[in-house]
C-alpha cells in the first residue's frame, strides 16, 4: 500500500489508506514490511493524528502546544517507539478517567525497533485519537494524511513528543512534575540493575554513589542525564553498538521537568538496546506513582543509574576472572 501511494504521488490521501497500512502492518510479514515502511510513512501517521488533537483541543477550550523543545539529532526508531509508548500511556490514563475503555497498556522489550514497529504505534495513536474525538462528539476533524519527504527518526520523534504534550494537556496535565520523572527515572534504574544481574546473578554491583546536593534545579538534572547518556554510549561501544550523538547545554536554556522526562524517555529506549549485549530479556517496569519528589531526589536516581552504567564492563571483566578460578 506505501508503495502505491508513492507511485501516485499525491500530496495528501484519505485517511482510509494511512489507516490500511497501519492495519497491514499486523498481517504482513516482517520480511516484507521492514523493508517498506520508512519515516516519512511514521511521520505521516502521526501529523495526522496531531492535527486531529489539535481540533479536539481548540474545540474543548484547551491551549495548543507550540513552545520550544530540546534539540536533539542522530535519533532512532527505539527512542520514536518509547515516545509512543508514553503517549500511549497519556491515552490510556485519560479514557480511563473519562469512561472509556482504556486502550491497553504497551511495554517496550529488548529488541531492535524498525520504523515497521513504530507505524503499529501510530496506527493505535491515531486510532484512539479518533475513539477519543467520537467519545466527545467532536466532529469534522481532519481526515487527510500529508504526503511527507526526508523526515528522519529525529523528525517523527519530535512528532510523536509535541502529541504527547498535547495529550497531557488535554488530560489536564499542563506540566510534568518531578515527581512524575523521578517515577520514569526510576525504571531507568531497574533496567540497570537487570542489566547487571544478569551478567552477575550474584549482584556484585554497588548501589553507593555520592549523595545529591539538595535544593538542585531541573538544569542539573539534565546535566547528569546527558551525562548517563554518555555512559550508555561507552557501554553501546563496548557491544560494538553505533553511538547516540549527545546534545550539548546551552547555559542559557530554561530547562523545565518536562525536557528532563524527555531525557529519561530516550535513556529507557537505549538501556532496553543494551540488555541485547547480555542476553537480558527483561521488561521496562511500568512506572509507579509517587508523590512529593524534588529536583535533588531525581538527580540522585540520575546519579544512581550512571553510576550502574558504568560498572558493566568491570562486572563482566570480574565475573570471567571468577568463572576462571571454579
Amino acid at each position: 500500500m506505501i508503495i502505491v501511494l508513492k507511485e501516485i504521488q499525491v500530496k495528501k490521501t484519505r485517511i482510509f489508506c494511512g489507516m490500511l497500512i497501519c492495519v497491514l502492518s499486523f498481517f504482513i510479514g516482517p520480511w516484507q514490511l521492514q523493508a517498506a515502511v520508512t519515516p516519512n510513512d511514521v511521520y505521516a501517521v502521526f501529523d495526522l493524528a496531531d492535527r486531529k488533537l489539535n481540533g479536539i483541543l481548540e474545540a474543548e477550550g484547551k491551549p495548543v502546544f507550540d513552545g520550544k523543545l530540546f534539540p536533539e539529532k542522530g535519533l532512532k526508531p527505539m527512542h520514536v517507539y518509547q515516545m509512543a509508548v508514553s503517549c500511549l500511556e497519556t491515552i490510556h490514563w485519560y479514557e480511563a478517567e473519562n469512561g472509556m475503555v482504556p486502550v491497553p497498556i504497551v511495554i517496550a522489550t529488548p529488541r531492535k525497533y524498525t520504523p515497521a514497529d513504530v507505524l503499529r504505534l501510530a496506527g493505535l495513536v491515531l486510532f484512539e485519537v479518533d475513539r477519543i474525538a467520537g467519545h466527545l462528539k467532536i466532529y469534522g476533524l481532519d481526515e487527510d494524511a500529508a504526503w511527507v519527504e526526508n523526515k528522519t527518526p529525529t523528525h517523527v520523534f519530535f512528532k510523536i513528543l509535541t502529541l504527547y504534550i498535547k495529550m497531557n494537556t488535554l488530560a489536564g496535565k499542563s506540566k510534568i512534575s518531578p515527581s512524575e520523572v523521578y517515577a520514569q527515572m526510576v525504571r531507568a534504574v531497574k533496567d540497570v540493575k537487570s542489566i547487571l544481574g544478569n551478567i552477575d546473578p550474584a549482584r556484585r554491583y554497588r548501589v553507593d554513589p555520592p549523595r545529591s546536593d539538595r535544593g538542585l534545579k531541573p538544569a542539573d538534572v539534565f546535566k547528569k542525564c546527558l551525562s548517563a547518556r554518555e555512559s550508555i554510549n561507552a557501554s553501546r561501544r563496548h557491544f560494538g553498538l553505533e553511538t547516540i550523538p549527545v546534545p550539548a547545554l546551552d547555559p542559557g536554556m530554561d530547562i523545565k521537568p518536562m525536557d528532563v522526562f524527555v531525557q529519561t524517555q530516550i535513556i529507557i529506549a537505549e538501556i532496553n538496546l543494551l540488555k541485547m549485549g547480555t542476553g537480558t530479556v527483561s521488561v521496562t517496569p511500568l512506572p509507579i506513582s509517587v508523590t512529593g519528589k524534588t529536583p535533588s531526589d531525581v538527580h540522585q536516581q540520575a546519579a544512581l543509574m550512571k553510576y550502574l552504567l558504568g560498572q558493566i564492563e568491570p562486572l563482566e571483566k570480574l565475573v570471567a576472572v571468577m568463572e576462571k578460578r571454579k
